[in-house]
């Protein structure tokens, strides 16, 4: 029978009891209304996660550009006063903020432009941002091990980032997967305090962190050059595990460069980028025409485990 009692409630009990179990509800319409109240919390916190990240990336995107306007213009004169003797002058703005910078990172056709800092150890800026302040996003950041002297900085250079979604921080490394992005963008810059420099690409190569891995490779450990053999036996095996030979020359009196950042596909994987410096004197112009794949790099049991004996495709 209709029951008119139940349109008389004023509108916000009506609107309860059609939310909420009430008196009288049958299991059937019980389960309805849970189902349906959890739906909405589920809605809402997708919702409040989506517009802080929203905000957190917005908020991200801004300082980023501010960072870069502080490096392109041209500084004040208190500013340039208070560098240290032999920095360059692009990056009084940015030393004024945060003296642990060291150099600035750009590579051409991705969005990796950014400064890099460095701190006493490997874990400060994974997840602070410029301004020291809580960002899990983290910023670019060089080995602790690292020299960054004027005269005297190490022979192997090695920046961290985390892989982003969308290719912020060292997210579009992975376009370098594919040789045929290789070909179109052959250099780097890595601009420490003291000069511009410019890199050829030399591997690029993927590894990972399990030091009971057969085919571990420790490449984050090479940072000084202690002798001839020494480094090509650091060479050869990133020759063994590159993706691409890219036909690029090296040789025991070369700067290197390395860029690491995680797999995200993969747990504990790690896709690493390698180039030297152009040596003084030579052209930057580089013979990407020879360069082939490599059909058969050493690959992290990692990987194997989650594709199978088949090598992962490079196009």
């Amino acid at each position: 029978m209709f029951n008119r009692n139940k349109y008389k409630k004023p509108l916000y009990k009506r609107i309860l009891i059609y939310l909420f179990p009430y008196k009288g509800d049958s299991i059937k319409e019980i389960i309805r209304k849970f189902i349906f109240l959890i739906s909405i919390i589920a809605i809402i916190l997708s919702s409040i996660y989506i517009i802080n990240y929203l905000i957190k990336h917005i908020d991200t995107t801004i300082s980023e550009q501010n960072l870069q306007t502080l490096y392109d213009n041209k500084p004040t004169k208190e500013q340039i006063k208070n560098l240290p003797e032999g920095v360059l002058e692009q990056y009084a703005g940015l030393m004024d903020i945060n003296p642990d910078i060291v150099g600035w990172i750009k590579i051409q056709n991705t969005k990796i432009n950014h400064p890099v800092v460095q701190s006493k150890d490997n874990d400060f800026y994974l997840y602070k941002d410029f301004n020291k302040k809580y960002d899990d996003h983290g910023i670019p950041f060089a080995d602790f091990r690292n020299n960054m002297s004027k005269n005297n900085a190490s022979t192997n250079t090695i920046l961290y980032a985390h892989n982003i979604n969308g290719g912020r921080l060292f997210g579009d490394i992975n376009k370098f997967r594919k040789i045929s992005f290789y070909k179109e963008n052959p250099l780097l810059e890595f601009n420490s305090l003291y000069e511009n420099r410019k890199y050829k690409i030399l591997s690029v190569f993927i590894t990972d962190v399990d030091q009971t891995d057969p085919n571990f490779f420790n490449y984050h450990d090479f940072i000084e050059n202690n002798s001839d053999s020494s480094f090509n036996q650091y060479i050869k095996k990133i020759k063994d595990r590159e993706l691409y030979d890219t036909k690029v020359d090296v040789n025991s009196n070369d700067k290197l460069l390395t860029l690491s950042t995680c797999i995200n596909e993969i747990e504990g994987s790690r896709l690493v980028l390698v180039a030297r410096q152009i040596r003084s004197g030579e052209s930057e112009n580089v013979d990407t025409s020879n360069s082939t794949v490599n059909p058969n790099p050493i690959y992290p049991n990692s990987y194997y485990k989650k594709y199978g004996n088949k090598i992962p495709s490079i196009n």
